[in-house]
C-alpha cells in the first residue's frame, strides 16, 4: 500500500510539473525556437525537451546544449531567456497566444 501511495504521489507531482507553462512562442538568438502548448511539453527546435520545474513560475528546458529558463510573472508577463554553446546567453523575444 505504501508503495502505491508514494507511486500516486510522484504520478501526481510529476503531472502538475508542467501546470503552469504558459501556451507560448518565443525567438531566441543563433536561430533558437522555443514552442510551447499551455501546460507542456515545451519544444526547442521542434525537438521535446527535459524539463526541470524550480518553482511555480521558474522552468528549465535542456535539450542538447540548449537551456531555456521560463519566468511568468505574476501579472501573466512571460520572460524567456536561454544559454547555450560556448557561454551564448540572451534574452528571448516571446509571442504569447
Amino acid at each position: 500500500m505504501k508503495k502505491i501511495m508514494i507511486s500516486l504521489a510522484v504520478l501526481i507531482f510529476h503531472s502538475s510539473a508542467y501546470a503552469a507553462i504558459p501556451k507560448l512562442s518565443a525567438n531566441c538568438p543563433g536561430g533558437i525556437e522555443v514552442l510551447a502548448d499551455e501546460g507542456g511539453p515545451v519544444y526547442i527546435n521542434g525537438v521535446k525537451g527535459a524539463l526541470k520545474q524550480f518553482s511555480d513560475n521558474y522552468f528549465e528546458i535542456k535539450e542538447g546544449d540548449v537551456v531555456i529558463s521560463l519566468m511568468t510573472a505574476p501579472d501573466g508577463s512571460i520572460d524567456v531567456s536561454y544559454t547555450g554553446k560556448h557561454k551564448a546567453h540572451g534574452v528571448c523575444s516571446t509571442k504569447s497566444s
